[in-house]
C-alpha cells in the first residue's frame, strides 16, 4: 500500500503492474467473494478501476433504495400521492446560492431521493422547463460554479490550477457558524453530483481530498504536490547551521503564531537537532490543521447523501488521483469522446444515420472545438462532462429526434450566415432530462454549424423553445 501511495504522487510504472486477477474474467460481481471482500477492504488497487467503480455505483443505489425501502408501509395510492404532491424548489438565477442553501440545506439526507426545482430567470420570470431530472443538473452545475469557482470558500493554486480551501478564512471559519454552514452545503451538493453520477469541471487537489474525504493524514511528500514553493522553503532549512538557524528566531509555532507546533512550542527553538522535527511538523499544521473546520464540515455534508465514516469509508476503494475522476471526470479527455457518442446515439423522428443532414451533423460536432463540444453536451444532457465510462453508460440512451421544417426553410441559402432568411429557421432544442437533441431537419451544412452554435452558445436555460 505504501509503495501505491508513492505511485499515486509520482507514477513510475503501468497501473496494471499493481493490478491481482480476481477471477477469470477479472471482473467483480455485486455479490463480491470473501477474498474479493478482504483485497477490496486491504488492497484496492489490485482491482480493475472499473470494477471498483462499479462496486461503488451500486453501493450508492442501495442508498438511493433505502429511503424508498423506508415507505414499504405505504399503500401504492398513498405513495403516488406523495410523489404527486412532492414540493418542488424555486431557485432564483439572480439568488442562485443564497436560495439554495436556504431551501435545500434542510434537507439533509433527503438529498440521496429526486429533488425538484423550478427555476425563475434574472427579470424574475418563472421559466417553463419541468424538472424530470434535467432540469436539476443544470441547476447544480450552476450552483458548483458559483461556489467551488467563483465564491471566496476555495482558492486555485497557481502551479497546479486545482483547489485548496481558503486559508484566509482558516481562523474565522472556526467560529462563524453561517460559514461553517455553507462549507457542510457545499459537501453536502458534492455528495448530491456524485450520488446522481453527475461530473462537475472543478478539480480538488489531492491534499484537499485526503483531508475532506478519504479521512487520511496528508504528510510531507503532499506538501510539495500541494505548494511546491512552501516545501522547497521548509527543506532548504536542512542545509542551514546552527548559526543561521538561530539567526532565523523560528519556534515551534504556526506561520500566523497561534498554534504550538509542540507542548510549550512557542518558547522551543529550532536548531540543527530538531530542524527535521520541525519540518514535518509545519507540514502537518498546513496541510491537517490549518483549515480543519472547513474539512469537518465540508465532510459533515458530504456524510449527509454518503456515509464515509472514518470506520467504513466507501471512497477508499479510490486513491485521490481516482477520486478526482469520479468528481471531475477524465480530464485527459479533450472535449468529448465524438465516436464514442456516435457509436450509442439513437435516432428518432424520421432521422437515420445514413442519412446526409446526419453526416453534416457529426462532422460539425467533430469540427468544433473542445469547449464548443462541451457546451454541446450540456445543451443535450446538462452536463458539460462525458459519463466516466462512456457514452454506453448515460441514462436514458443519448437521441437526435428530426423536427420538421417548411419547405422554404429548408432551400434556405447555403451562405446562411449572410443570409436574412436563415433567422426564421428554428433553432435545436433538447429535453435535457431525456437525453434528447431536437434538431430541424437543415438543408445545409452550413446552416445547421449556425443554428446549432447559436443555440449551445446562447445560455438562455429553459425557455429556448
Amino acid at each position: 500500500n505504501m509503495l501505491y501511495v508513492r505511485y499515486c504522487r509520482k507514477p513510475f510504472c503501468d497501473q496494471s503492474e499493481f493490478l491481482i486477477p480476481v477471477s477469470s474474467n477479472n471482473t467483480l460481481s455485486t455479490s463480491s467473494s470473501t477474498t474479493e471482500q478482504i483485497m477490496l477492504a486491504l488492497t484496492p488497487q489490485a482491482i480493475p478501476f472499473q470494477d471498483r467503480y462499479t462496486k461503488f455505483t451500486h453501493y450508492l443505489s442501495t442508498l438511493a433504495g433505502s429511503a424508498s425501502n423506508n415507505n414499504e408501509q405505504q399503500s401504492d395510492l398513498q405513495m403516488l400521492l406523495q410523489q404527486h404532491n412532492s414540493t418542488s424548489h424555486t431557485i432564483r438565477r439572480a439568488h442562485l446560492v443564497e436560495d439554495a442553501i436556504e431551501q435545500l440545506y434542510p434537507l439533509k439526507q433527503e438529498l440521496r431521493g429526486n429533488v425538484k426545482i423550478s427555476l425563475v430567470n434574472q427579470l424574475g420570470v418563472p421559466e417553463r422547463g419541468i424538472d424530470g431530472g434535467g432540469l436539476f443538473r443544470e441547476f447544480l452545475h450552476d450552483l458548483m460554479v458559483e461556489m467551488f469557482l467563483h465564491g471566496n470558500y476555495f482558492q486555485l493554486l497557481e502551479h497546479s490550477q486545482q483547489l485548496w480551501w481558503n486559508t484566509e478564512l482558516a481562523t474565522a471559519v472556526a467560529n462563524d457558524a453561517e460559514m461553517l454552514q455553507h462549507y457542510e452545503f457545499m459537501g453536502m451538493m458534492l455528495a448530491k453530483a456524485v450520488h446522481c453520477g453527475m461530473l462537475i469541471n472543478t478539480q480538488f487537489c489531492d491534499a484537499l481530498l485526503n483531508t475532506a474525504l478519504l479521512h487520511q493524514n496528508n504528510t510531507l511528500a503532499d506538501l510539495r504536490n500541494m505548494d511546491e514553493d512552501f516545501y522547497r522553503n521548509l527543506q532548504s532549512l536542512r542545509d542551514l547551521d546552527g548559526v543561521k538557524l538561530q539567526a532565523l528566531g523560528l519556534a515551534f509555532v504556526s506561520m500566523d503564531g497561534t498554534v504550538p507546533l509542540l507542548p510549550n512550542g512557542q518558547n522551543t527553538l529550532v536548531n540543527t537537532e530538531n530542524v527535521v522535527l520541525y519540518i514535518h511538523l509545519m507540514a502537518h499544521w498546513k496541510l491537517n490543521v490549518q483549515c480543519r473546520a472547513q474539512a469537518k464540515a465540508f465532510q459533515q455534508g458530504f456524510t449527509q447523501v454518503i456515509p464515509i465514516d472514518n470506520s467504513n469509508n466507501i471512497l477508499r476503494l479510490f486513491s485521490p488521483q481516482e477520486l478526482q475522476k469520479l468528481i471531475g471526470g477524465d480530464d485527459t479527455v479533450s472535449g468529448i469522446d465524438v465516436a464514442g457518442l456516435k457509436q450509442h446515439m439513437v435516432y428518432a423522428g424520421g432521422y437515420h444515420p445514413s442519412q446526409q443532414i446526419m453526416k453534416w451533423f457529426w462532422e460539425v460536432l467533430e469540427e468544433m472545438t473542445p469547449q464548443q463540444q462541451r457546451q454541446f453536451l450540456r445543451f443535450m444532457t446538462s452536463c458539460s462532462r462525458q459519463p466516466l465510462l462512456g457514452f454506453g453508460h448515460l441514462e436514458p440512451k443519448p437521441c437526435i429526434q428530426q423536427i420538421r421544417v417548411r419547405d422554404d426553410e429548408i432551400n434556405v441559402n447555403e451562405n446562411a450566415e449572410n443570409d436574412s432568411a436563415s433567422n426564421n429557421v428554428k433553432l435545436p432544442t433538447s429535453s435535457t432530462c431525456m437525453n434528447l437533441l431536437k434538431l430541424p431537419c437543415y438543408g445545409s451544412k452550413e446552416l445547421l454549424r449556425k443554428k446549432l452554435l447559436y443555440a449551445i452558445e446562447s445560455g438562455v436555460g429553459f425557455e429556448l423553445s
